[in-house]
């Protein structure tokens, strides 16, 4: 089974006691353990990577879904691609897998999308026994903080690292940015058109 990895640094954006040192813990362990690493800015940027492979499973590791009810037609419903719904746009996702790791409790009320913070459906709750067509996914799953081990990741063949700075905490953009610096993630960054990404990557 391929594996896609996306991880989301908003996932830590609570952290604030631990300074997001579990959050640098484990984005050094992915570094070491997947050969393969893209860098996007926003996630839905993340679609030109995932669609260049043929992946049996995405991991979403994230506060947010990012999975929305787009009920299974290849319009999607008018729905358009954005942070909230880039996963929809998946090609050939009803014979995928996905599964959405996520940091907190309050991210995730499987009755009540009011009572979530990180559900991004409108209607009907994309995680469950009719995920088929409520999003088009063979199968999707929500679980709470199981990050992949180790082990795990080592049988993952592909990650990408989203920045996310309109989700992160602004006190935690410096720390995700030495990362980023230092692994030299952006160097195929496409930053052309968007000023304010630039002038955030350049501190």
């Amino acid at each position: 089974m391929s594996t896609y990895l996306s991880i989301d640094f908003d996932y830590w954006s609570l952290d604030h006691a631990v300074n997001w040192q579990h959050m640098v813990n484990y984005s050094n362990l992915i570094i070491k353990n997947i050969k393969q690493i893209d860098f996007v800015v926003v996630h839905h940027d993340i679609i030109k990577y995932i669609n260049t492979g043929n992946y049996d499973k995405i991991i979403n590791v994230d506060y947010h879904a990012d999975l929305c009810d787009c009920f299974n037609d290849k319009k999607r419903q008018g729905i358009r691609l954005n942070e909230g719904t880039w996963s929809n746009f998946v090609n050939n996702r009803e014979n995928k897998e996905f599964v959405w790791i996520y940091p907190h409790k309050r991210c995730y009320n499987p009755f009540d999308v009011f009572k979530s913070e990180g559900r991004c459906d409108v209607k009907k709750n994309p995680f469950g026994r009719n995920c088929k067509y409520v999003c088009g996914y063979e199968k999707a799953t929500a679980l709470y903080r199981k990050l992949p081990k180790e082990k795990d990741l080592k049988e993952i063949d592909r990650a990408c690292f989203c920045f996310s700075p309109k989700w992160c905490d602004k006190e935690q953009l410096p720390v995700i940015m030495e990362f980023v610096r230092e692994n030299n993630l952006i160097r195929d960054l496409d930053i052309r058109g968007k000023s304010w990404i630039k002038k955030i990557l350049e501190g």
